[in-house]
């Protein structure tokens, strides 16, 4: 036999190496004979390795990330593509996101669209600043020089919000002493378009019109389960983003007895992937009832799937992202036929106008709007800014001409 000697306890088993997606190559995790702890070594002109101190892979990679940093704090050889700390601040940001979204704290589209910005714009503008020398100059510089993309005012916010994130964590991690002061830019409110009474009841009569003259779009039949769909929006103030992922099982019919006796049916909708991290259940107006009901002897009577872990809308779609992509399509088409795609200000409306129709109907009802704000899963602030603003003309009417109407819509 054969005594192992002191170098060979010592050298990587070749079977152990790790190396990890979107780092450099020469950065690489590996074990050793003589410990069970992970090591990182990385080449930066000269081989720097040390031990990670744990013998989990996920905290070793956290490890060897911060590693590579402090080699090339150290290093005055750097290498012709090096990741700046700027990109490698951004790469950080992206992974803590992913742990926050896999563990359904943030919304699955926020790294598909942040690392958009990343590599299109941010990176390759910042590459070649020294994260901790950037300074208010610099951000209102990259403002500048995104003016040529003509971007909306919102879209520059963007840009500005991921900027806030990567500076905070680079901060966090003492890659620099300061955040620099980030460009203030003023948002005006931009309201989405909703319809009036008159318009949404239009909106109605056209979808029959289209389903009884069993009109297609790309294949798919504009049929009653729109209808549905417009009148269920209508009910439960439900994003359209929700209509693709909401199943049977997250409805349930309930009951709540007034104090004047009197007991008011409605939906419960309990909501297990939301725009917002508040995933409290909401409640319908009673009419959403009879809709739900007749949506569920609709599939039935196609002979398709009403289970408990079905999808409500267009169940036999399984790609949700087409499914919702077939909603606002046969929506638009309906919208287009009705002559209501635009609203009198010329703002195109689409699937999210129904929900924005819908809290304005209950604003007129007289409904308060902490109680909507609430149940809709939305701010007070947002209501005030968004949904109140055009109904003050609306509700003066109400008040002079003294009717008491039943509730709006329905």
């Amino acid at each position: 036999m054969v005594e192992s000697t002191k170098k060979d306890r010592t050298n990587p088993i070749k079977e152990s190496m790790v190396r990890m997606k979107n780092y450099p190559t020469k950065l690489v995790l590996f074990k050793v004979q003589s410990s069970s702890n992970w090591w990182v070594r990385y080449y930066l002109g000269k081989v720097y390795r040390e031990s990670t101190h744990t013998d989990n892979l996920v905290s070793a990679k956290e490890y060897a990330k911060e590693f590579m940093v402090r080699c090339h704090q150290k290093s005055t050889d750097i290498p012709t593509k090096l990741i700046t700390k700027f990109e490698q601040t951004a790469k950080l940001l992206i992974e803590k996101q992913q742990s926050e979204i896999t563990r359904g704290e943030k919304g699955s589209k926020l790294n598909i669209n942040d690392n958009s910005l990343l590599n299109k714009y941010m990176i390759p503008y910042f590459s070649k600043i020294d994260i901790s020398k950037i300074d208010n100059r610099d951000l209102e510089g990259y403002l500048n020089h995104l003016q040529k993309h003509d971007f909306k005012k919102t879209t520059l916010k963007k840009h500005l919000n991921l900027l806030s994130k990567i500076f905070q964590l680079a901060y966090d991690k003492r890659y620099i002493d300061r955040i620099p002061r980030l460009p203030n830019i003023r948002l005006e409110d931009n309201p989405r378009p909703w319809f009036n009474l008159d318009e949404y009841n239009h909106l109605k009569q056209t979808t029959v019109k289209l389903i009884n003259e069993k009109v297609s779009v790309r294949g798919h039949l504009i049929t009653d389960e729109m209808r549905l769909l417009i009148t269920f929006m209508m009910s439960t103030f439900i994003r359209p983003n929700d209509l693709k992922t909401i199943k049977h099982r997250n409805i349930q019919v309930s009951s709540s007895k007034q104090q004047n006796g009197e007991t008011v049916n409605f939906l419960t909708i309990f909501y297990e992937i939301s725009k917002t991290r508040k995933n409290t259940p909401t409640t319908s107006l009673s009419s959403a009832i009879g809709i739900y009901k007749d949506l569920v002897k609709f599939h039935k009577d196609n002979k398709e799937p009403i289970s408990k872990d079905d999808y409500v809308f267009f169940p036999s779609i399984k790609n949700r992202d087409f499914a919702m992509t077939t909603m606002g399509r046969l929506f638009n088409h309906i919208l287009l036929t009705s002559e209501l795609k635009h609203s009198p200000t010329n703002e195109p409306r689409t699937l999210y106008s129904l929900r924005h129709s819908s809290i304005s109907f209950r604003l007129l009802d007289g409904v308060d709007v902490l109680t909507i704000a609430n149940n809709s899963k939305t701010s007070v602030e947002m209501i005030q800014r968004f949904y109140a603003n055009h109904l003050r003309n609306e509700e003066n009417v109400g008040k002079i001409q003294l009717q008491n109407q039943k509730p709006i819509g329905l």
